[in-house]
Parts: structure tokens; C-alpha cells; sequence
């Protein structure tokens, strides 16, 4: 007798129809990921893979060209398609003047909020006396570099240095969390996150006081570390990373 329960209930998806050349592009991104087909080689003419695939040059083509335009290939004049170079930071980096904007400060401040407050954390339980030290020596450079700023050199090479200075102890805290993966994601958006500082500054710049505010939250941070005090120590690094917020307050 035939039953029917949870189990009898089969859901069958419908068959997405792809194109030869669809078929080809993904094709090739699968030789390209395995890594069958490394950076810079030089992968075979559009007549070679057209016989290999059992399709028509055009269609190669089309492949092609689609994958030339997301920067998987890059087709030089009259030397042939090579597999591309990628990496992710170094793409990030590249366009983060084009994606950063009004709307992706609240995404970008969240991002931190989960990324840098829990490497604090960590960072607060693991951190030694010596590394410590170490982060307190590089608030210091922070703290001259924005004092050179905010006191009559308003170019740009000093606001350059003071957001590496910035970045750099952000960075540090993730190192001291003694957690290999929260460095490696905080240089993977580290254009993004210069990008945001660099709005941060320009809504901060206009006062003086905010900024020294911040110099002492930095300052804060460093006596709270020392003391492991995590919930004071993360009051302090959100009133710096906030940039709807006065530092400190």
C-alpha cells in the first residue's frame, strides 16, 4: 500500500537553459579555478577551442568576450588570450574610490563593527605586556601625525600619513588577537577602509576638537588594553570608528 508522507515529496527544479556560449564561458572558468589554467598562460586559439568544444568560432568568441569583460582573460592584439592575473585586494583597493559612497558608510561601519570589535576582543584576552607596548609606540606616531594635520599642514601628504597612521593601528588590533584570518580580511578591504577614514576626516576636519577627541579615544584604548577592560575598551574604539559620532563621546 502506498503511503503518502514527507518523504514521498519530490521537488524537482526546472532546468535552466544556458547557451553554447554560457556553457563554454563556464567551461573555462572551471580550467581557470582548478587551476589547469594558471595566470598569464596562454589558452588556445579561438579555432583550437572551437574544435575542442565541438561548437562554432563565434560562439568561442562570445565566450570569450564575456570573459575578457569580467577580467578573467585578457586578449592582447595579435599575441593571443591569456588568463589573467586576480587578486581580490588588490581589486578592491583599485575600485574602492568608484564604490564607496553616502549609501555604503552605514554597510561599511557594520562590517567593522563585526570584524574589528571582535578582533578588540580577542585581542584584549591574548594580547602581551610587550605587544602592548608596541601599539601604545604606534598610537604615539598616530598622535603626532594628526597633531602636524589638524595644525596648519592641511595637504593632502599630511592627511595621507595620518589615515596610514590610522589604518595601521586598526590593523595592529587585529594582530593582536593572535587570530590569523582577521589581518588577512582587514588587508583584503583595506582600500575600502581608507576610503571611509578619508570620509571620516573630511566631516571631522572643519573641528579641531573632534579631532583631538580622537587622538585621546586612541589613547583610551591603549590604557584600556593594558588594563583589560574590554567594555570600556570598546567604547572607545566605536567612538572612532563611528562616523556619525564625536570621538569619545
Amino acid at each position: 500500500m502506498f503511503i503518502k508522507g514527507v518523504c514521498d515529496i519530490v521537488v524537482i527544479k526546472k532546468l535552466k537553459k544556458t547557451s553554447l556560449a554560457e556553457q563554454v564561458s563556464n567551461t573555462i572558468k572551471e580550467y581557470i579555478i582548478s587551476k589547469k589554467w594558471q595566470p598569464e598562460f596562454k589558452i588556445p586559439s579561438e579555432n583550437d577551442l572551437a574544435e575542442k568544444f565541438g561548437v562554432n568560432r563565434l560562439t568561442v568568441r562570445m565566450a570569450l568576450q564575456k570573459l575578457n569583460t569580467i577580467g578573467i582573460l585578457e586578449t592582447k592584439a595579435g599575441d593571443g588570450t591569456f588568463v589573467k592575473s586576480f587578486n581580490f585586494s588588490d581589486y578592491l583597493n583599485e575600485i574602492s574610490d568608484l564604490i564607496i559612497s553616502p549609501e555604503m558608510l552605514e554597510d561599511v561601519l557594520a562590517f567593522r563593527k563585526v570584524l574589528e570589535i571582535n578582533a578588540l576582543r580577542l585581542a584584549v584576552q591574548n594580547a602581551s605586556d610587550a605587544e602592548i607596548d608596541l601599539f601604545n609606540h604606534i598610537t604615539q606616531e598616530y598622535e603626532i601625525a594628526s597633531m602636524e594635520y589638524i595644525h596648519g599642514n592641511l595637504d593632502k601628504e599630511a592627511l595621507n600619513k595620518t589615515i596610514e597612521c590610522d589604518l595601521e593601528l586598526h590593523y595592529q588590533i587585529c594582530i593582536l588577537s593572535h587570530n590569523s584570518v582577521f589581518p588577512l580580511v582587514f588587508n583584503t578591504i583595506r582600500g575600502l577602509l581608507e576610503q571611509y577614514l578619508l570620509s571620516i576626516y573630511k566631516r571631522r576636519r572643519e573641528n579641531n576638537d573632534i579631532f583631538i577627541a580622537g587622538i585621546k579615544a586612541h589613547i583610551d584604548i591603549v590604557k584600556h588594553l593594558k588594563n583589560r577592560d574590554f567594555r570600556s575598551c570598546k567604547k572607545a574604539y566605536l567612538s572612532v570608528i563611528d562616523y556619525t559620532k564625536i570621538p569619545n563621546k
